[in-house]
């Protein structure tokens, strides 16, 4: 995050302090200077109707991806599930650890060349260094001791060294 003061394509940031105005020139008050940059914002972003077509579709698919997860969540609090129910969580634990595999499969490490002919490690799927942001928060939340998974790992290996 920027520092107050700190500005985005010339417009200042909500933390910074316009400068004093030069002795003979004229000032707005809070409202035309709040549309002012209004005006700025607008004419600096650019957002084309594709643009905002692009990100309503995707606030769209992020917000079934959202309720559909909340719905498998809502799985794990009945109180007393029927047969039909206890396989659809099943089902839904299949899917879950399914996707986070296919999530790891694609952000794998790929051994390429730098430009001085070094080698170094980049993500497959966004090509950045690896380990890449995406699977630093999978292997986070999936090794964090504080969670369940940790724990089922745990027990799994435990019940097989048995």
């Amino acid at each position: 995050m920027a520092a107050p003061g700190a500005h985005c394509n010339g417009i200042p940031s909500r933390g910074s302090r316009a400068p004093a105005p030069a002795p003979g020139a004229s000032t707005e008050t809070p409202e035309q200077t709040g549309r002012t940059m209004q005006i700025q914002v607008a004419q600096s972003c650019s957002i084309s109707a594709e643009n905002t077509v692009e990100h309503d579709m995707a606030r769209r698919s992020r917000d079934r991806i959202y309720e559909t997860l909340e719905a498998a969540d809502a799985l794990v609090d009945i109180g007393d599930p029927s047969e039909h129910e206890i396989a659809l969580t099943r089902r839904v634990v299949e899917d879950l650890t399914s996707v986070i595999h296919d999530l790891v499969a694609c952000h794998s490490a790929a051994v390429q060349l730098s430009e001085i002919g070094r080698p170094t490690m980049r993500c497959d799927a966004c090509e950045s260094p690896w380990p890449c942001q995406v699977y630093r928060a999978i292997h986070q939340a999936i090794i964090d001791e504080n969670r369940c998974l940790e724990a089922a790992r745990v027990l799994i290996y435990e019940r097989r060294d048995d």
